[in-house]
């Protein structure tokens, strides 16, 4: 059978390492890097904006929203009550990615749905359910951070939700490169122990084949020189590649003209509504500063003018969102 060089072994280890580190970040990572993006949004929001979002959410599940009754708690504002079939819910909504839903909230909850009669209580979070938790307490419905965002994203407005998509795809690319430079280096560190272990045989049995040539000759003749060979090393074919590296009301129409305008003030990449209340800015540089051009734009509406505005980073930036509002209610 003949020997494989080492340059062909480092080509296929690198190839089969890279099509399944590729097959994974595609079917497994992709969902992950898209909720993570989707997360990241719903924790920015105003949380009057977020809870509507889940209640909305909600509703796919036979629930709708009511009104607290007299002696509900006011201590904490996302305590709401929930109706199906004409039984109260109580939910409670955490905005926040690092909150953690121990067996103490679980219990709160449970209290809280017996002081009030209610037939069962809600915990949404934007974080994760503890693992000492059981899966299903009685009476109480819990929906973690990848649970409520696969139950919110199809209710963002398309602008906002191609935005996301962009940033998790930035974050796949990044992942694939990674990914096959080191498939690379594994195929090179593997063609290298291959070649390592064929060249030490051959030099261990370089004196012993020098030993039989080297016999002794026939009284009277001259001995003949013995002539030895040693096999030279082969040093693998290789070379480690880089790594890779209008004034008027709050409808749609006037949506549409901010947002045209938005769109041509320097430093912005693009601009959408992510929500009734949010102008969603995506900046084309972190030193990026159109807020006075757009505050110029917002105040010409008087329904719009107080509207939040939600800097981005560009995509791949560590810089953090900025939040501003050119006019106060």
């Amino acid at each position: 059978m003949p020997e494989i060089s080492p340059v062909l072994t480092a080509v296929i280890v690198t190839l089969i390492v890279g099509t399944v580190a590729s097959l994974l970040v595609r079917l497994v990572y992709r969902r992950r890097y898209m909720a993570a993006a989707g997360i990241r949004a719903l924790a920015a929001m105003r949380w009057r904006e977020f809870s509507q979002f889940v209640i909305t959410a909600l509703q796919a599940q036979g629930f709708e929203a009511a009104p607290l009754k007299d002696g509900g708690s006011s201590r904490d504002p996302s305590d709401l009550l929930l109706t199906r079939d004409n039984r109260s819910w109580l939910l409670t909504c955490r905005q926040s990615p690092e909150y953690r839903v121990a067996a103490k909230q679980v219990e709160e909850m449970s209290q809280a749905v017996r002081r009030r009669g209610a037939s069962g209580g809600v915990i949404a979070t934007l974080g994760r359910v503890d693992r000492s938790v059981p899966r299903a307490p009685e009476r109480i419905e819990l929906i973690d951070g990848r649970g409520l965002w696969d139950l919110i994203a199809p209710l963002l407005p398309p602008g906002l939700h191609e935005h996301l998509t962009e940033q998790a795809q930035s974050r796949e690319r990044r992942t694939l490169a990674i990914a096959w430079v080191s498939a690379l280096g594994l195929g090179i560190l593997v063609a290298l122990a291959v070649g390592l272990l064929r060249t030490t045989p051959e030099a261990a049995t370089a004196p012993e084949a020098a030993v039989e040539q080297a016999a002794p000759a026939a009284p009277g003749t001259a001995p003949p020189q013995a002539v030895t060979t040693a096999p030279s090393p082969a040093a693998p074919d290789s070379a480690a590649a880089p790594p890779a590296s209008a004034p008027g009301g709050d409808d749609e129409a006037t949506r549409l003209q901010v947002l045209e305008a938005v769109n041509t003030v320097a430093g912005v990449n693009r601009a959408v509504w992510s929500s009734r209340s949010t102008l969603l800015v995506i900046l084309e540089s972190e030193t990026s500063n159109p807020r006075p051009g757009i505050c110029s734009i917002l105040e010409r509406y008087e329904a719009l003018r107080a509207s939040r505005i939600q800097f981005q980073p560009p995509s791949g930036s560590s810089a953090a969102v900025r939040f501003a509002q050119c006019r106060l209610y």
